[in-house]
């Protein structure tokens, strides 16, 4: 009997110690309490924390392939969850910005701390990363890297930084020195267990350019408004002002990789761009030339109304750097009309309304072909052809003074006509109103279905077609008198506003 007591005892004693285990001490303070001073307690180590077989919730592994501590919560790994300057969890990029400002080094000329090399650095775990920055962190080879120095970087305060869960941080390392050899400098970027590497032109000159939009070579293709449009070397001679700025230094005479261009008829040239020699001012241009090669004429491909085709693309270099493409294009332009106007001239007007569908016949009464409402002496549209006819909200911002009024004799930055077109005057709808009779103007099909009418200035293909479009309210913008009136804009001022040409149905 006193040997079962016994044997109990033992057994109560055997699991009151295993509740709470105590490794390097008599008196564990939870179930697990390992002491130590000079060791450390090592979880399981394993080559990805996707190798383990059979995770459960709580687990913690030491994952060897990215270098750190991951626990599996809520039925998935997560990511690290050490960071010190280990950096493991760290990710670097110095290809967003790398040497940074746009120029490359310039010859014989001071970076005066304008060019920098940038690293970016992301923080992708939960815990805050330390970092303390160096100069010796960028290391320069190649091209007058001895010449160039890299200084402390500067991250907000100071050099130290701590990259808190999540966060990203840019660090600039600022070069000076004067390089004078031309070549290629390279930056080698080093801390922990991260790199990167960049490298930049050093050039004679340099500036950060601003390519301009080219206006297409106007080739038109129509029995109407036929057009050869021609490139030569001559009368004809295209030339293209870049501006830059930031510029210092000198540049090199360019010509560029010729393109082969084939015209109307067949007619094939060798196109090339080219500009001479030169020395940068801090703002200024380069004028580009287009020259055409052989017989130094180009016939440019007609094209039809609201086609435009590429000639050519050429890489604009300075100083062997490219700064982007010059593209020369052939446009068949906008359909247009030529109005036999009083005193024996001839105006020149866009066969159809702005807004307009231009692959319609402008002579046919259709809805789509009405186009846009504009507020006078501005280029926005106040609405499209589709819109219902009923007030708009916010046409009081229509209702404030225009920013800028179109003008009788010359084309504003609000006029929205497009480039070699204008608002015309009160006085130029009057030559041609005094040369086509108010009859002719007055007489329209009327169509219920489509919402509109026609009428026409001259006869057969030479028809200026005027839809009656309706027009916008002046106080609360509805749409008015659609398919019974049409308002058309003149740009001659008339107390606050426009005076106006009118049509009414018949």
């Amino acid at each position: 009997m006193k040997k079962i007591l016994l044997s109990a005892a033992l057994f109560a004693v055997s699991f009151t110690t295993l509740a709470q285990v105590g490794i390097g001490t008599e008196t564990p303070e939870g179930v697990l309490d390992v002491v130590s001073t000079d060791s450390g307690l090592v979880v399981p180590r394993v080559a990805n924390s996707a190798t383990v077989t059979s995770p459960i919730n709580a687990m913690m592994v030491y994952d060897m392939s990215s270098a750190c501590l991951k626990t599996y919560a809520n039925n998935t790994w997560t990511n690290c969850l050490s960071a010190g300057n280990s950096t493991a969890n760290v990710t670097n990029d110095c290809d967003d910005k790398g040497f940074k400002g746009g120029l490359a080094l310039r010859q014989n000329i001071d970076t005066d701390n304008k060019s920098v090399f940038s690293v970016t650095l992301t923080n992708n775990s939960f815990v805050e990363a330390n970092f303390e920055f160096f100069s010796d962190d960028l290391v320069l080879s190649g091209d007058s890297s001895s010449e160039i120095i890299a200084s402390i970087p500067s991250v907000q305060g100071g050099y130290r930084y701590n990259l808190k869960a999540g966060e990203s941080q840019r660090v600039y390392y600022h070069l000076t020195g004067i390089p004078t050899t031309l070549g290629t400098l390279t930056g080698t970027w080093t801390k922990f267990n991260l790199s990167c590497t960049k490298t930049i032109p050093i050039v004679k000159g340099d500036a950060a350019f601003t390519l301009p939009p080219i206006d297409p070579i106007l080739s038109i293709g129509d029995t109407n408004a036929d057009m050869q449009g021609v490139i030569d070397n001559a009368t004809n001679k295209i030339t293209i002002d870049i501006p830059y700025t930031s510029g210092a230094g000198t540049y090199d005479a360019y010509t560029s990789t010729a393109v082969v261009a084939t015209g109307e008829s067949a007619d094939t040239n060798n196109i090339t761009i080219s500009y001479p020699a030169g020395t940068f001012s801090g703002t200024g241009s380069i004028t580009v030339t287009v020259v055409v090669d052989g017989d130094g004429t180009f016939n440019v491909k007609k094209q039809l109304f609201n086609v435009l085709e590429t000639i050519g693309t050429f890489d604009f270099q300075v100083n062997g750097i490219s700064k982007g493409n010059i593209v020369l294009q052939a446009s068949g332009g906008a359909p247009t009309v030529k109005v036999n106007a009083s005193g024996g001239t001839t105006l020149t007007f866009l066969a159809h309304n702005l807004g307009a569908d231009t692959s319609l016949d402008a002579n046919t009464p259709l809805q789509a072909i009405h186009g846009n409402y504009y507020q006078w002496g501005r280029s926005r549209v106040a609405a499209n052809a589709n819109t219902p006819s009923a007030a708009i909200s916010d046409w009081t911002i229509w209702g404030i003074a225009p920013n800028g009024a179109w003008s009788d004799s010359s084309k504003t930055a609000e006029d929205p006509c497009p480039d070699g077109y204008k608002v015309p005057s009160a006085s130029q709808w009057n030559l041609v109103i005094a040369n086509n009779t108010y009859t002719t103007i007055g007489t329209f099909t009327n169509s219920s279905t489509n919402f509109s009418s026609a009428g026409v200035f001259g006869s057969g293909a030479t028809q200026l077609t005027l839809p009656t479009a309706g027009s916008r309210g002046g106080t609360n913008g509805a749409l008015l008198s659609r398919g019974l009136a049409g308002l058309y804009w003149t740009s001659t001022m008339y107390t606050t506003g426009s005076r106006q040409v009118h049509k009414h149905k018949q």
